[in-house]
């Protein structure tokens, strides 16, 4: 079975300028390739996203269902653009592998409810999310996208237009 790309997903600050205006500016992207035999997995941009340039550039997500989609997401924006304490305690959990010049998810991964916690506190009122479905039912689907924002995040939704 091929692999191909069923969502995009962007990440900025929730609010820009002194008037914390919503207007877009994208701190990271990432997006979800279904369609191998190994599950979903996250793709971020090339060159890492956070200020010391260490990012996953890539997260097994091993599995569809709507809460570890959610989670996963979550862990990925902590990992890739949380500030230092945050990172370290995933590194902590045993979600993150970190080296000066490399950051990979730990395979398997878990975010157990405290950490969820503790990311979505942290994240959620400095960051809002964009998801932009290139297909019909992508794991990343309106379900997972309503869990994020009961943990708190502001989730943008866009579809992609129809060709003429």
């Amino acid at each position: 079975m091929s692999k191909h790309t069923t969502a995009l997903v962007m990440v900025g600050p929730a609010g820009v300028g002194p008037l914390r205006t919503p207007d877009w500016r994208v701190s990271m992207t990432a997006q979800l390739i279904e369609g191998g035999s190994s599950g979903p997995v996250w793709m971020t941009s090339p060159g890492g996203h956070h200020d010391e340039g260490v990012a996953p550039e890539s997260m097994l997500i091993d599995g569809t269902e709507a809460d570890l989609v959610a989670r996963s997401l979550v862990l990925l924006i902590a990992a890739s653009i949380g500030d230092e304490p945050l990172r370290s305690q995933l590194v902590d959990a045993g979600n993150v592998e970190l080296d000066e010049h490399r950051m990979a998810i730990s395979d398997p991964w878990l975010l157990p409810d405290d950490l969820l916690l503790t990311c979505t506190d942290s994240l959620s009122a400095q960051c809002r999310i964009g998801i932009v479905r290139l297909e019909e039912r992508p794991s990343l689907d309106t379900r997972a996208a309503s869990l994020l924002r009961d943990w708190g995040f502001e989730v943008d939704e866009f579809s992609q237009l129809p060709a003429d």
